[in-house]
């Protein structure tokens, strides 16, 4: 059963805003993650139960823009078997997918939207894709430098921009428009003012 809170006096370390029903928030606070389903009025906690080691944050939650039930979270801290998680039904359920991620933290989460079912997880060295097209995690990192991922947006719905950590803001066309094997072709943003 999952446990109504107010948040109203924590400190949020993200929230996301469902696009397909603006009634549905996500917030995460340090390890934990806590949704509304009723524009903020009520919060439950939806904590993978067993799934954070001492020392592990969820960095970060992603909504599936046309599915508010649809979220993948990452993970931080070397735990080899807890980077990303991803559930169908706004958290009541969670499925491990992270085999096949690198054993450093996990930093940022993001679905590629439109048609694709793509999903970039962002890592301390970089850049990691999966989709039903490749099921199992892929390099995203053509000319990227080694580098730790803080952000990610998507841009006009073609290019992917991640923020970084010291090295400013990188950008790439979304897997999805490519047509061979991730060749992600990174390239430093003119536009930054970083």
């Amino acid at each position: 059963r999952q446990r109504q809170m107010c948040i109203r006096d924590r400190n949020m370390d993200e929230f996301e805003i469902a696009p397909s029903n603006t009634n549905y928030i996500y917030a995460l606070i340090n390890s934990n993650i806590y949704k509304s389903s009723n524009a903020g009025s009520t919060w439950s906690s939806i904590t993978p139960s067993g799934s954070l080691s001492p020392g592990n944050n969820i960095t970060g939650v992603a909504i599936d823009a046309d599915d508010e039930d649809h979220i993948v979270i990452s993970i931080s801290g070397f735990t080899g078997t807890k980077k990303a998680m991803e559930s169908f039904n706004a958290g009541v359920t969670w499925s491990n997918i992270s085999s096949g991620l690198p054993n450093v933290p996990a930093t940022a989460v993001i679905f590629e939207g439109g048609s694709s079912d793509g999903i970039y997880v962002g890592t301390d060295i970089g850049v990691y894709y999966k989709s039903s097209v490749y099921p199992n995690w892929v390099s995203f990192n053509e000319n990227l430098p080694n580098v730790i991922i803080s952000d990610f947006e998507l841009y006009e719905g073609a290019l992917l921009r991640i923020g970084t950590y010291g090295r400013g803001v990188w950008q790439s066309p979304l897997m999805s428009g490519l047509s061979a094997v991730p060749e992600a072709d990174f390239t430093a943003d003119p536009t930054s003012t970083c």
